[in-house]
């Protein structure tokens, strides 16, 4: 037994010295052979992947590697922002971002990173939103989160409910008016962001159809709506005059556009394009009210023309709620433009004057009605011989656009009322009055009906021409109930209501 132990321990001992041999001869063997072996930190110019920041926290320049294999760190220094090396605290360096892009930043789709030089510190103001809503007052949902709007005019869009409908929309942020887009202003009150700046007697400001404010920036109150809420919204102003070259977007007044050069934008006025063109000239805007009383600003050989309609768009044919008296130049001569070709003579449907000149209507042409919304009218070519007063006529029509009537007078329902027994097939020549003066009735106080016992006739306002029982527009959908406050004046004597 004691011979085999000896044997035994004799063998192993020996085989232990031949493995510690050969871990001396590959250690001397591996060191500089270019790769990691063992417990090698380095070999040659293979580091492992590291510099100088890996081995000596906050340091930057080269790291070597020594004779055996450990690492070199004397050429290692404190890192330096602006050595182009993102080391230590730095998010980057020079064009060093250590592999990020921008879609590594939450928010970001895309875009360029920059690095700000003193700082060394990452700037994504170059960088794309990932969004879902795009376009200033798009719908948008409130719990979206700040990136539920697509930036508007590289500025920050947020998702607000600032309205009674409580749905949420897109709105441009700002820090001044002149970030907002075209016809917008900074709004302090929305949390500084962009939004129109709205105007008349029914908005607190000053009266439509006249200079306004929208911040520190000019421009010119175009009505909306309905005539009684009196309010409009403040068109930014550019610098062209009437006649001067001008620019629209796609065929549409350009609106919340950002750097605008103000000289391609009309200054109290509207730019008048060609059917798919963008390039055009200005019209001025006008006060047609002003007017119709006397003071007609237009330039010389143009006239203030009324646009005021019936509302048919927003209320049904028997609510004819008036629309607001807004109005541009028109050329009272043909040849004075090259896009309102046809030139138009404004007139006072009560007088047959010409409203600038206080003229006639040319020889052969008499006042008739333009739109229903005042007593402006437009000099119409007439009928020879015309028909007289309470005459049946038929109304003129695009094919036979002359005016049938005499002066004075027009062609239209002579029995007017939404009743079921409504006589619709009576269409006369009636005078014309203002429904809206005091004495209205007094225009056709010499106008009887023919019955046993006859009747004035009185002055009805075409607001009032369809409704049940003659009264004044109502539209019921609202709580309470809107009644129509600023009827037409332009009116026809007709028998009063049976």
């Amino acid at each position: 037994m004691k011979i085999k132990n000896l044997l035994l321990i004799t063998f192993l001992m020996s085989l232990s010295l031949v493995f510690a041999g050969c871990d001396d001869d590959d250690s001397d063997s591996l060191c500089g052979n270019g790769n990691i072996d063992q417990l090698e930190e380095c070999d040659g110019v293979n580091l492992n992947g590291k510099v100088c920041n890996n081995i000596v926290p906050n340091t930057s320049g080269t790291l070597s590697c020594k004779s055996d294999c450990t690492y070199d760190t004397t050429e290692c220094a404190a890192a330096e922002c602006g050595d182009g090396i993102m080391n230590g605290n730095e998010q980057c360096d020079g064009e060093d971002f250590g592999g990020a892009t921008c879609a590594d930043y939450e928010g970001f789709s895309g875009g360029t990173l920059s690095c700000n030089a003193t700082l060394c510190t990452v700037d994504t103001s170059s960088c794309e939103h990932s969004c879902n809503v795009e376009g200033f007052f798009s719908s948008c949902n409130i719990m979206g989160g700040n990136y539920e709007c697509c930036p508007i005019n590289d500025m920050q869009a947020d998702c607000l409910a600032p309205f009674t409908d409580g749905a949420g929309y897109c709105f441009q942020s700002c820090g001044g008016d002149d970030d907002c887009g075209w016809n917008y202003y900074c709004e302090a009150g929305l949390t500084n962001h962009c939004y129109y700046a709205f105007c008349g007697g029914g908005a607190e400001s000053t009266p439509i159809n006249s200079s306004c404010q929208l911040g520190d920036k000019e421009g010119w109150c175009y009505p909306m709506w309905n005539a009684m809420d009196d309010a409009g919204v403040c068109f930014e102003n550019g610098t062209a005059g009437h006649g001067e070259a001008c620019y629209r977007d796609d065929n549409n007044p350009v609106d919340g556009v950002a750097d605008v050069d103000p000289a391609t934008q009309c200054e109290d006025g509207i730019c008048i394009v060609d059917d798919g063109e963008v390039d055009g000239h200005c019209i001025n805007f006008c006060d047609p009210v002003a007017a119709y009383e006397g003071n007609d600003t237009c330039p010389e050989n143009w006239n203030c023309f009324n646009y005021s309609d019936f509302d048919l768009d927003e209320t049904s044919d028997t609510l004819l709620f008036r629309e607001a008296d807004y109005g541009i130049c028109y050329p009272m001569q043909d040849g004075l433009d090259t896009l309102l070709d046809t030139a138009l003579l404004t007139c006072d449907l009560l007088t047959g004057n010409v409203l600038k000149t206080g003229d006639p209507c040319p020889t052969g042409q008499t006042c008739k009605m333009g739109y229903r919304g005042s007593l402006q009218g437009i000099c119409q070519d007439t009928d020879t011989p015309a028909l007289l007063e309470g005459e049946d006529c038929t109304m003129p029509t695009t094919a036979n656009p002359n005016a049938v009537c005499e002066e004075g007078t027009n062609c239209y329902y002579a029995k007017p009322t939404s009743d079921a027994t409504a006589d619709w097939t009576v269409i006369q020549c009636l005078r014309i009055c203002d429904a809206n003066a005091a004495d209205a009735d007094a225009a056709c106080a010499d106008l009887m009906t023919d019955d046993a016992t006859p009747v004035p006739f009185t002055c009805l306002s075409l607001s009032q021409y369809f409704t049940e029982g003659n009264t004044l527009p109502m539209d019921t959908s609202t709580t309470p109930p809107t009644a129509e406050t600023s009827p037409t004046p332009f009116g026809f004597c007709v028998p009063p209501r049976q």
